[in-house]
């Protein structure tokens, strides 16, 4: 796969333009103070709802990351792994194997590193 060597800045931030057009959809029909205010309310009643929601968390990561790590660990236990050596190990997943330095990773970040490059 060929990975493209030039920054990607100006697809993020169309990106984001993008979506926030088409979030704000709703209000172009109203005169400006009206759309503004509407802006204003929806972007309000966001981080309010984002606030709760991150005041609930009793734990360290957030529900999504937590979600991200526990399908990681779950494909981690299809890895096996056997020493390359001293300080390699070949690690098959799905009948692909890889060379990797384990240093101080797990098999869990291994397997997330390995299945989801661009998580890492």
């Amino acid at each position: 796969m060929f990975m493209k060597t030039f920054s990607k800045s100006d697809s993020v931030e169309s990106n984001i333009c993008e979506s926030f057009n088409n979030w704000i959809l709703r209000f172009w029909s109203l005169r400006s103070i009206s759309m503004l205010e509407g802006i204003r309310v929806s972007i309000m009643t966001r981080i309010a709802k984002n606030k709760r929601m991150m005041n609930q968390w009793k734990d360290v990561f957030s529900p999504v990351v937590k979600g991200k790590l526990v399908k990681a660990k779950h494909e981690a236990r299809m890895c096996t792994s056997r020493p390359y050596s001293y300080t390699m190990h070949e690690v098959s997943i799905d009948g692909k194997g890889f060379v990797v330095a384990i240093g101080g990773h797990s098999m869990v970040s291994l397997a997330a590193m390995l299945l989801h490059p661009s998580y890492t």
